[in-house]
């Protein structure tokens, strides 16, 4: 998430006798900001937790029963923890580099698969371990969104299909 996320609890405030009655929760900031050059404090977290790995102490904070924050209060709303870590950003690309790398190496070093009774002598390359990796049930066991990030960008006044790509003739200048 970004630094400057915010997100609402799923639980309507006290009515203050005047004015509308809520539909929103309570505002929550994990992190605090600064904007126009006031400082905007971090929401308190609702409880803190901390473990010790291999002689490091971790420390996490924790805020309960959060909503995004432009959804009005429900009991049957879906609800998040909010984690951040500046490395965080970084993680999607090292992990593709580290599957490249183990795809690589297990390219080069496991035993060749014939494609067929005709080749005798497989070499080991990436495209007969990609073949085999095909052969696998993973994607049909393993179900993966239609989607994994949307497209911030319009795009519904492009033409689509053949029509992106088709080129109209340019009129003769005389």
């Amino acid at each position: 998430m970004a630094t400057n996320f915010t997100a609402r609890r799923n639980v309507l405030p006290a009515y203050e006798g005047h004015g509308r009655r809520p539909e929103y929760g309570e505002l929550v900031r994990p992190l605090a900001r600064t904007r126009q050059g006031k400082r905007i404090p971090a929401t308190p977290p609702d409880r803190v937790e901390t473990w010790t790995e291999r002689g490091i102490e971790f420390r996490a904070e924790c805020w309960d029963n959060l909503v995004l924050s432009n959804v009005k209060v429900h009991p049957d709303n879906p609800t998040f923890q909010f984690v951040f870590a500046p490395e965080s950003c970084q993680r999607l690309p090292e992990l593709n580099l580290l599957a490249g790398s183990i795809v690589t190496y297990l390219a080069a070093t496991l035993p060749a698969t014939p494609t067929g009774f005709w080749d005798r002598d497989p070499k080991p390359t990436p495209g007969r371990l990609r073949r085999l990796l095909a052969r696998t049930p993973f994607p049909e066991s393993y179900p993966l969104p239609e989607r994994l990030r949307k497209k911030d960008s319009v795009a519904e006044h492009l033409p689509k299909g053949i029509l992106g790509h088709r080129r109209t003739k340019q009129a003769a200048s005389t």
